[in-house]
């Protein structure tokens, strides 16, 4: 059910209408018919006329640090410009500029000389009617530190030696010069000048910043910045009004708004206000002006308006569950208009009870559960009150056990910090069947959220509780804006409340490169970062924190530590190192799309999820599955950044990619499955698509789709594969793009790194290690997100992992760098001893660990339990294939030889020890080598192809179909089947095959539906559609569930038939075999 009916009432894409500052008005008029049980908002979607190019999510937040709008000239004394601090009132949010000082000064290009201990600070201050809070100051202020050692002089860490303040006084002034005396010995790093204030109202005007002393000043005036001279800049904090365009709207004559609206850092950004009921009548007139006064204010382009249509009745039921599980709760939103209203419940149906007597004691939304019962279709209630009563229906009560898999999207990035907007986010999101789980982000670059509304969270925590849903606070920040708007746990911690989430510290570590401050004024702006959080680290990420800053040769190193050094173990140590450094201990989670994992793990995050349509989805979820197994992490999950991957946006091959993503993850093992955003708005490459857009419509449509599976069915049992790839211990792969080992994208990675490239061999249509952003995306070409799983879907474990984990499987293959200690080769030796079966090369033994001697192939391979030589292990030039390369001259006697070199030498040797196998290729090199590349290639299929055949339950699929296995408690088997080639029609014929013993039966494979087919030794049913659930398997009999006609293909005796049955009214069916 929808709470909202959206009108559009003009639309002029591409071209718009254009109004101007203190222009004419735009105007336009539109029919309504009004209910009076109706709220309407109206809708407006436009942009300020700045170049196109600056409305994306890098280049948009550098003008959030700019001075230049609060420039004027009118004002002005002396300067060319004054800067105006106005305020229109007591803000609560502290407007500041900044300007660092290194010590000694450099005037331009020449060392002050000499330099004076005795200087004047001061500047000119105009002001009218500039009063104060009681909490409210405005002043410049002076901070100076003294050097330190082992303390980079740019650092803001070192303690502040001396503070001076020069307050701003209150009243009507002209020209006042406000000065203090200021002592900079000579020992200091630096001086740290601030103009700041909040509490404060009316105007003031400043000019002649000065630090000065014989003569000099080493303040710059305030002025538009020059390129390549941005050291003369200050760093401003809300002074930015660029994003701020100011309107008066008047509905039939009457102003119906006259403020700030906030303009996102995309193109065609969509803006909101009430239209006050008592004015709307059948024929009405709209007009916009554009009353933006800040300097040289930028037009504004109307692209499309709209009405939208909300439930005002005292009582309104916003929401109702679709489907609920017996002896669950079903979830009810309701809205009412006026507070301490009593509500009493009618339960129609009897399978649904609970508390008859509700006292809603505010206005806006209330959350109610309802107890459900016997599986049934069309549980109605009724919910009676003075003014008259409502009806709401829970459409299905299903059989669900706990799974612990819930869904949603992280939307809210866009919302902000007020109740009508949280609160009409919250009715549009559960009306919609969204999901049971929601992401918090506050970012100011998305909302225009600049400070922590704490009431907005306490009401959405109660929302929370009483719908029973889950959220998690994804702690991001990103500007200076609003850094500081992010509620603490306390303010959110609840029964539904998962933790504080960060995101993409693997990428400052590991993918994203070196990222330095380019200029003064772009370390300024990190330093009031730094400043931001010391004044509230409760309140702001922590990856604005003093550990996530470093000075390497006088350079700021952001976000992450980014020294780079040859040995791999220091790398390894270094970024453990740094992700602890920038990690609170609320931070329990993360997200991101490196596979890194066990990093992120070994620095102290206790859930890990992965971001995905990256990159190819399979071999990412392999190492995540591994890490959760070692550490024993409950729940696991993933974040799916459906709307910066790939464009176009409003495309079926797009609908259908995001449909992969989300049932892939399901059927991959993800908990917590998420969408980054894209259901409120869709952005990137200067696209835009607001929710009652066809793009944002049809994301919608999979998200609710996805959500009714889960809520419907249960994903029982525990993730099976017998097949294990191996992440190697000091491995700096990141699975995000090539060249980045370490985070070292300056050096190309080394054959070791380029070995993962092979796992091509189990997933044919995979991209491995290579992210995927495709703009124009062709739609009939795969381009690597998803492959077919001939073998099924495998895990990565960590080479370092306990012995139990290894236990797990039967097969275990080595690819990438991996730095073999003594005690992995025993406990590997004693994997094998135990049946399991390995390959791998004679480099995956290395102690080498130094990145210039792998690239020369200098490897130092000791002798250990697995080195399987005759004495130390000696190796010499050879060539497979006409192809040189290393390898063992004293190899310990085989049991079997596969492969010999050119020469006669035994390459790839066999060696049984106790119950297993170990697969050696005697040589130095990584499997990618080109001599052995097509070997090895080949001998991971064997090993796979053995490993599944001594499987009773498999399954069988090419390159267009993937499966998963759940293991049963009972013995049981559930196979799950998706489709995967979204780039040909969904009208091609896919096929899987499944087998029980030495039968194999083949099916069809409908594209968009995950088919859950529910095994034993003999006997296999799979629902044909989503719409039904086979539920158990017990003699001879099919217990299922449904709703409408379903159609249940039943394999047997080597036989298969469809069985079509009835749902109508609800409850189980059961079907004879």
């Amino acid at each position: 059910m929808e709470f909202e009916k959206y009108t559009q009432i003009f639309n002029e894409e591409p071209k718009g209408a254009t109004v101007r500052p203190k222009g004419k008005a735009f105007e336009l008029s539109f029919d309504l018919d009004r209910k009076a049980d109706k709220n309407y908002r109206l809708f407006t979607v436009g942009e300020t006329e700045q170049y196109y190019l600056w409305k994306d999510e890098p280049d948009t937040p550098r003008l959030y640090h700019m001075l230049t709008d609060a420039l004027d000239t009118k004002h002005a004394i002396r300067d060319r410009y004054c800067l105006s601090l106005t305020c229109k009132k007591y803000e609560d949010y502290l407007k500041r500029i900044y300007k660092k000082v290194m010590w000694k000064p450099v005037l331009s290009y020449l060392k002050m000389n000499p330099v004076p201990t005795e200087w004047e600070a001061g500047l000119t201050v105009s002001a009218k009617g500039l009063t104060f809070r009681a909490d409210g100051f405005l002043r410049m202020r002076i901070d100076i530190r003294l050097k330190k050692e082992g303390v980079d002089p740019r650092d803001i860490s070192a303690p502040i030696s001396e503070s001076i303040v020069i307050d701003i006084p209150a009243g009507t002034y002209t020209g006042e010069h406000l000065f203090a005396s200021v002592r900079i010995p000579e020992n200091t790093a630096h001086v740290a000048v601030f103009v700041e204030g909040k509490g404060y109202k009316g105007e003031c005007y400043i000019e002649q910043p000065h630090l000065s002393a014989i003569g000099q000043n080493l303040l710059p005036s305030f002025n538009e910045s020059v390129q390549d001279r941005t050291h003369m800049d200050w760093t401003a904090q809300y002074l930015s009004r660029k994003e701020l365009p100011e309107f008066k709207v008047k509905l039939n004559g009457k102003v119906i708004y006259n403020g700030e609206i906030f303009e996102r850092c995309h193109r065609h950004s969509e803006w909101e206000i009430a239209l006050p009921s008592e004015l709307l009548a059948e024929h009405n007139t709209l007009s916009y002006e554009l009353i933006s006064d800040y300097h040289d204010p930028l037009p504004y382009t109307f692209y499309e308006v709209g009405v939208i249509e909300q439930p005002a009745s005292e009582l309104s039921i916003i929401a109702v569950s679709e489907a609920a599980p017996s002896g669950g709760k079903a979830r009810v939103l309701v809205r009412t208009e006026r507070p301490n209203l009593r509500v009493e419940v009618v339960f129609e149906s009897d399978a649904l009870w609970g508390k008859r007597e509700w006292v809603f004691h505010e206005k806006g939304l209330h959350g109610m559960l309802f107890d459900c019962g016997k599986l049934c279709e069309n549980a109605s209630f009724r919910l009676i009150y003075d003014g008259g009563e409502v009806r709401g229906t829970v459409k299905r009560i299903v059989h669900k056990t706990e799974d612990r898999v819930i869904t949603g999207t992280g939307d809210m990035v866009y919302i902000r910090q007020d109740t009508d907007s949280m609160e009409e986010y919250l009715s549009w999101y559960i009306s919609n069947g969204i999901g049971d789980f929601i992401t918090i982000r506050p970012t100011y670059r998305w909302s225009g959220t600049k400070l922590l509304n704490k009431k907005v969270f306490e009401k959405f925590r109660r929302l929370m509780k009483e719908l029973d849903m889950k959220y998690v606070l994804m702690a991001d920040g990103r500007e200076l804006p609003g850094l500081s708007s992010q509620p603490d746990e306390e303010l959110l911690r609840g029964k539904g409340f998962l933790g504080i989430q960060a995101h993409e510290r693997d990428g400052a570590q590991f993918y994203w490169g070196i990222r330095n401050a380019e200029s003064l004024f772009d370390e300024q702006k990190y330093d009031l970062m730094r400043y931001a959080y010391e004044e509230a680290p409760k309140n702001t990420s922590s990856r604005y924190g003093s550990g996530c800053y470093y000075y390497n040769n006088g350079v700021m190193n952001v976000y992450a530590d980014r020294k780079q050094f040859d040995d791999y173990q220091d790398e390894h140590k270094k970024s453990i190192d740094s992700l602890r450094a920038g990690r609170q201990e609320t931070d329990t989670r993360h997200t991101g799309p490196a596979c890194t994992f066990k990093y992120m793990a070994e620095a102290g995050y206790s859930w890990l999820g992965a971001e995905t349509m990256y990159q190819t989805m399979e071999p990412i979820m392999g190492f995540l599955r591994g890490v959760v197994k070692e550490y024993g992490m409950p729940t696991f999950g993933v974040h799916h950044a459906v709307q910066w991957s790939s464009t176009p946006h409003e495309s079926p091959a797009r609908y259908r990619r995001y449909r992969l993503a989300l049932y892939a993850s399901y059927m991959q093992g993800a908990h917590d499955i998420n969408t980054e955003e894209g259901l409120w708005h869709l952005e990137e490459y200067y696209e835009h698509h607001h929710r009652f857009g066809e793009a944002c419509r049809n994301h919608l449509k999979q998200q609710q789709d996805f959500y009714k599976y889960v809520s419907t069915h249960t994903r029982s049992g525990s993730f099976y594969t017998p097949i294990t790839f191996v992440h190697g211990r000091d491995d700096g792969i990141t699975f995000f793009g090539k060249n980045k080992t370490w985070g070292h994208r300056d050096a190309p990675q080394t054959v070791a790194e380029d070995s993962w490239d092979l796992l091509t061999s189990v997933y044919p249509k995979a991209k491995p290690v290579s992210s995927a952003y495709v703009h124009g995306c062709p739609e009939d070409v795969p381009q690597g997100y998803h492959s077919g799983t001939p073998y099924g879907i495998l895990d990565v474990i960590p080479a370092e992992g306990k012995a139990e984990l290894w236990g797990e499987y039967g097969a275990t293959v080595f690819m990438g760098y991996n730095r073999c200690e003594r005690e992995d080769a025993r406990k590997i030796a004693d994997y094998v001893k135990q049946g399991g079966r390995v390959l791998l090369t004679d480099a995956h033994l290395t102690v080498t660990s130094s990145r210039r001697e792998i690239i020369g192939g200098n490897l130092v391979i000791r002798k250990n339990a697995l080195v399987m030589t005759d004495g130390a292990p000696r190796f010499v030039k050879d060539t497979v294939g006409g192809v040189e390369l290393y390898v063992c001259s004293n190899p310990s006697a085989p049991d079997e030889v596969l492969a010999y070199t050119d020469s006669g030498r035994p390459l790839v040797c066999v060696y049984r020890i106790g119950k297993g196998e170990l697969t050696v290729f005697h040589t130095k090199e990584y499997p990618a080598h080109t001599a052995i590349r097509a070997l090895y290639e080949g001998e991971i299929k064997r090993l796979c192809q053995n490993t599944v055949d001594k499987e009773q339950i498999w399954a069988e699929t090419g390159d267009d179909v993937e499966f998963t296995v759940y293991r049963q408690a009972n013995g049981t088997r559930h196979v799950y089947f998706l489709a995967v080639d979204w780039y040909r029609s969904p009208d091609f014929a896919r096929s899987a095959a499944l087998r029980l013993g030495n039968v194999k039966y083949e099916f069809p494979v409908p594209f968009g539906v995950m088919l859950k087919c529910v095994c034993t030794k003999d006997v296999a049913v799979l629902s044909e559609s989503e719409d039904g659930e086979v539920l158990s398997i017990m003699n001879d009999t099919v217990t299922v569930q449904g709703e409408g006609k379903v159609s249940f293909r039943i394999f047997k005796n080597g036989e298969q038939r469809v069985e079509t049955v009835d749902f109508t009214g609800g409850g189980f069916r059961r079907i004879t075999l």
